[in-house]
């Protein structure tokens, strides 16, 4: 912009003298490295030498910018006005308000929440969620941080007294009967709405969903019930395993994060478009792929979300090819970190010294129970029908529900184990079911190892060692006898 309008003034047009279109210059600052403000604007004497008497500034002559310290922003704006430099200043004005909403956020009080004995890392992450100044935050913890009970806390802190609002939790289908049970372990008295998707109760209700402070619903089941979920103005959206969303092309991506309209291309309203404020949980390391970064931000209302191609040549390496644009690099990874702390915080394992060495938590799925049912139903009128029954037919019989129940766990259990490799980690798998073992081998195939009986002893050994000293085996399943 600078070297256009230095040109122009320098060239005039043949046979009369140049005058440059007038229009308001438009100063646009954005949050860059080390706490300070990236400034860009027409070439204007008076505002660079305005810039000069800054402490601290700085020129970056390959990009054309300047950079001033965040915390100058509110001298930066008297001194323009000061000058009546004749600008646009709505930019600068949106920082200087973001940065007052930040100074005076005191953080929640965990008085209320007292009974839920929470670590100090989680109480850093409630207060991170719920600070002020953008449309939503990404919390990208490490797996078993607890992003599930930081988000439920701060959704509650962030409404406060604000009982009509209702919050909504999207999540994979296998999570939502634990979303439910984590929900009431904060607040038991809490109306939760769960959209099951089999069962009697499968689908939507109008009814539970009018006397429900909670709604959750899977992404599968999204699109189905969008015109519902548009419906009202949610007081909080929280979306767990966010980078569901990474996918532009994706149907569930279009219905949550929305899609502009252009030529034929129809607009799509999002439903994360339609909240008070987002929550996006996310466990996988973004900034190994940037590009998965991308939708989250913008479902944020963070600045990088804004344009697709300036975040793709900036932050992935994007490069043209016979295919299209290849945005699977990364690049500038220093400088991505630093303009995403405002909205994305990630932390691991190793950096919450206040964990203890293990945690244990159980996950409720909702299965399909047809053939556990069809045997409860053949005992119970095999013990009608003969009456005094032998302990080794009880035995053979409650060993069949036990397997059909386990069976009908394979398949939330294979989507919780996809969300493990997605996290780049290992996982182990116990069952007492060798046809368990051999379903979740045959799904994973190179990634799993497997020990079951049958197994020599030299076999059972190479699959130890393979998923101890080869990262790419991420899942060892085997029997627990």
């Amino acid at each position: 912009v600078y070297q256009i309008d230095a040109l122009a003034e320098q060239f005039p047009q043949h046979g009369e003298e140049f005058v440059p279109e007038e229009e308001v210059n438009e100063i646009k600052v954005t949050e860059h490295l080390n706490d300070s403000l990236k400034v860009t604007f027409k070439k204007n004497p008076g505002i660079i030498a305005i810039i000069k008497t800054i402490y601290g500034k700085s020129w970056n002559p390959r990009e054309f910018f300047w950079t001033i310290p965040a915390d100058s922003a509110e001298f930066f704006k008297q001194k323009l006005e000061a000058a009546n430099i004749d600008a646009d200043y709505s930019s600068l004005d949106k920082f200087i308000e973001k940065i007052h909403k930040i100074e005076n956020f005191n953080g929640v009080d965990f008085n209320i929440f007292a009974d839920q004995n929470l670590y100090k890392h989680q109480e850093e992450g409630i207060n991170f969620l719920v600070q002020p100044g953008l449309k939503g935050k990404i919390l990208a913890d490490d797996m078993g941080l607890g992003k599930t009970k930081q988000s439920i806390c701060a959704a509650l802190a962030e409404l406060g007294d604000d009982l009509e609002s209702k919050i909504l939790v999207i999540c994979p289908a296998s999570l939502t009967l634990n979303w439910e049970r984590e929900i009431k372990q904060v607040n038991p008295d809490d109306n939760v709405f769960v959209v099951r998707t089999t069962g009697k109760e499968a689908g939507w209700s109008d009814k539970k969903f009018q006397d429900a402070g909670w709604v959750i619903i899977g992404y599968s089941m999204m699109q189905k019930y969008e015109k519902q979920l548009l419906s009202i103005k949610w007081g909080v959206i929280i979306a767990d395993e966010a980078h569901y969303l990474k996918n532009k092309k994706a149907i569930r991506t279009k219905v949550a994060i929305g899609q502009k309209g252009s030529k034929g291309v129809p607009h799509h309203d999002g439903i994360l478009n339609n909240s008070g404020k987002n929550y996006l949980l996310t466990g996988t390391p973004i900034t190994s792929r940037p590009i998965d970064m991308f939708n989250l931000l913008k479902a944020c209302g963070h600045h990088l979300g804004n344009n697709a191609m300036y975040f793709g040549r900036r932050f992935c390496g994007a490069k043209q090819t016979q295919y299209g644009w290849d945005m699977g690099g990364a690049t500038n990874l220093l400088e991505l970190h630093a303009e995403t702390r405002d909205v994305c915080l990630r932390r691991t394992k190793e950096e919450c010294l206040d964990l203890p060495e293990k945690i244990r938590s159980i996950r409720q799925v909702e299965v399909d129970l047809v053939q556990y049912n069809k045997y409860w139903k053949d005992y119970l009128e095999m013990v009608e029908r003969e009456g005094r029954v032998l302990m080794a037919e009880h035995l053979v019989m409650m060993n069949k529900l036990r397997q059909s129940a386990a069976i009908a766990k394979i398949p939330s259990s294979i989507e919780f184990l996809e969300n493990c490799i997605e996290n780049d980690q290992k996982a182990i798998v116990f069952t007492c079911f060798t046809e368990v073992a051999d379903a979740i081998k045959e799904h994973f195939g190179e990634v799993a190892v497997k020990i079951v009986g049958g197994m020599s002893d030299a076999a059972k050994q190479k699959s130890v060692d393979e998923f101890q000293t080869n990262d790419a085996i991420k899942i060892m399943d085997g029997n627990i006898i």
